[in-house]
């Protein structure tokens, strides 16, 4: 494989996101590059309050975005 895949995690802010955060973690074949949430859109991940799980630094700085198709992701 070239490179990564890029990963997008819709629902982030509960607790099956969290989950897929913490799976995902040091993958060796998919990066998490965005992270989707209708209720926490414009937050950074490191702000949600009910964190059930591992979240990685990397992904703790991403800013939440309202549920979309981009194009800037291979897997969602």
């Amino acid at each position: 494989m070239a490179g990564k895949l890029k990963a997008g995690i819709l629902g982030v802010s509960g607790a099956a996101g969290q989950q897929f955060l913490e799976a995902l973690d040091g993958h060796p074949q998919f990066q998490v590059t965005h992270v989707y949430g209708n209720a926490s859109a414009g937050k950074r991940v490191g702000e949600i309050r009910n964190q059930k799980a591992y979240i990685p630094p990397e992904v703790r700085k991403l800013t939440i975005e309202a549920p979309s198709l981009d194009g800037e992701i291979d897997l969602i």
